[in-house]
């Protein structure tokens, strides 16, 4: 740990872990970049994981999306919620 601060009150913080860089790296990059960043470290989409075409499936993919996006925000492991659309 680093001592930080000064007069009585000093605190100690940790050093900056690689994660908490790469949060800041993605928090101030522009939104084009983040979609790549975030896609570089994760693989892939929900939508392309889960074989949704948003952008030519039409009012159907909308709903599997949104069906989706329910059950993996929900309190359940997002693979429960992939495997319960099919």
């Amino acid at each position: 740990m680093v001592p930080t601060g000064t007069g009585v009150r000093s605190t100690l913080q940790a050093p900056p872990s690689a994660a908490g860089i790469a949060t800041q790296v993605i928090s101030t990059a522009a939104p084009e970049e983040k979609v790549k960043l975030i896609l570089e470290r994760h693989g892939q989409s929900f939508c392309e994981e889960l074989g949704i075409d948003l952008v030519n499936g039409g009012a159907d993919a909308l709903w599997q999306w949104f069906v989706a996006s329910v059950l993996i925000s929900a309190r359940i492991k997002s693979t429960a919620g992939k495997h319960s659309g099919n």
